[in-house]
């Protein structure tokens, strides 16, 4: 069971509060913060972007197993700028943290009396539906449970070499071990070893290693 904190569980028991979501993406360039009101609100140290009625995610479950439910989030609205991030390549499987907040309003002025953290999990697949002027971005998020069950493929192959250990030469020649006979156990002609020349009778043989 989640922990609250004790400001969120009196407001709970009062039955009547406001409250609010919040969404942060942790994308490299630009992180994103949004939350679910209008207007730019400043919380936790950080401002976070209004989206109002354009924002919105997907039901959210948690089962009891080893069974990694997913959920989906949706920007509606948007200009070219943030299609321009969710097509990096660096968009994927980054964190994403929603919290629900609880709120006061006075003069029209939003802030955070207290916030819980209720769902954690990484970005996978980007949809841009694209519109005349504004368009929609939908991302399919993933809980870590997912992030652990796939399978890591490592290739033997240099590029893979150079991604993990940028500047070593161990694999430089492995995609040439395919196109290079050898001969084992088998007598190699001179030729093959010293070219232009034969291999004189009497000669003692030479074997590959």
């Amino acid at each position: 069971m989640r922990s609250l904190g004790s400001t969120f569980k009196t407001r709970v028991a009062a039955r009547e509060i406001l409250v609010g979501c919040f969404c942060f993406i942790d994308y490299p360039t630009t992180p994103l913060r949004a939350w679910s009101g209008t207007g730019d609100l400043s919380w936790n140290s950080q401002t976070w972007k209004g989206v109002g009625d354009f924002g919105g995610f997907s039901a959210i479950t948690e089962r009891v197993g080893p069974e990694a439910a997913a959920t989906k989030l949706t920007l509606n609205g948007i200009k070219d700028e943030l299609v321009n991030l969710a097509l990096l390549d660096t968009s994927r499987l980054r964190l994403v943290e929603l919290h629900l907040a609880v709120m006061t309003e006075t003069a029209g002025v939003w802030a955070v009396e207290d916030a819980w953290r209720f769902f954690r999990a990484r970005t996978d697949v980007h949809r841009i539906i694209e519109g005349k002027e504004f368009h929609t971005i939908e991302v399919a998020l993933e809980t870590f449970l997912a992030t652990m069950r796939r399978p890591r493929v490592v290739r033997y192959t240099n590029a893979e070499q150079q991604r993990l250990y940028p500047g070593d030469r161990g694999m430089e020649y492995a995609g040439k071990i395919n196109l290079t006979p050898l001969t084992w156990g088998a007598a190699t002609p001179a030729a093959a070893t010293a070219p232009g020349a034969g291999n004189p009778k009497g000669s003692s043989s030479v074997f590959s290693v």
